[in-house]
């Protein structure tokens, strides 16, 4: 069955036995609950949940999206269809993965209607690293204002989610030059030994943790916790707002 809100010996479980764990997006969710397997969700699997269950902010460390070389492999999270379908619901990251082609999934998600701003930056984040060097046309510096752009865009009726982009610290950050030099180094072992499909990612972030000495690895968990912590402030902004 479906687990929203977890135990901390459950934690433990997804943390210390993970490997039995499958990757489960929106499409597999009937799949692995008839079959009685274990699951972690994708964001879109997630935010279809939450939308199910009545929650409108979530936090993730970075979306999926269009996947190097998607022209030819066609390679495309399903991420964005489910944030072009979530009306009304905001998803605060720490842009994209870095291990994706950032100026197509920009495109996608504005082909989808998805808005995005960028939370104290005018630069789309990437994800470990400050900047990806591409803009964005919106930004909002505090909580109070996201609370103002979301009910605005539900008011509205507007359909899609608010994507919200916050940058990692900078103390913490992966600089783009290693950054891409570890990129290049896993996609290149993935290739030799056959890695496709869902393996794909999880096989290149383990490499790039190990190529950055785990550096990679407390970023991405300190941004979690930072956009976790700010999603959780818009939330209480938008339940205080609708209160009134």
């Amino acid at each position: 069955k479906v687990r929203i809100g977890l135990t901390e010996s459950e934690l433990e479980l997804l943390a210390q036995e993970s490997r039995r764990f499958v990757k489960a997006g929106r499409r597999e969710l009937g799949i692995v609950t008839g079959l009685g397997r274990d699951a972690a969700t994708t964001v879109g699997s997630t935010l279809f949940l939450a939308r199910r269950a009545g929650i409108q902010v979530m936090a993730t460390g970075g979306l999926g999206g269009v996947h190097r070389g998607a022209g030819e492999t066609f390679d495309v999270s399903a991420d964005l269809d489910e944030l072009g379908r979530a009306d009304g619901c905001l998803v605060v990251c720490a842009g994209v993965k870095s291990i994706l082609d950032m100026p197509a999934t920009l495109e996608a998600l504005e082909t989808r209607g998805v808005a995005v701003l960028g939370f104290r930056t005018d630069q789309w984040p990437a994800f470990t690293t400050v900047g990806s060097g591409l803009t964005v046309d919106w930004r909002a510096d505090s909580a109070e204002e996201v609370v103002k752009v979301v009910a605005s865009h539900r008011g509205l009726g507007v359909p899609g989610a608010i994507v919200l982009g916050q940058p990692v610290l900078a103390e913490l950050e992966i600089p783009r030059g290693e950054m891409e030099a570890a990129l290049s180094g896993a996609l290149a072992d993935a290739a030799c030994q056959g890695i496709e499909g869902k393996a794909v990612t999880p096989f290149l972030l383990s490499s790039i943790r190990r190529a950055t000495a785990g550096r990679s690895l407390a970023a991405n968990r300190s941004l979690i916790e930072a956009n976790a912590r700010l999603a959780g402030e818009v939330a209480v902004g938008l339940a205080e707002a609708q209160s009134t």
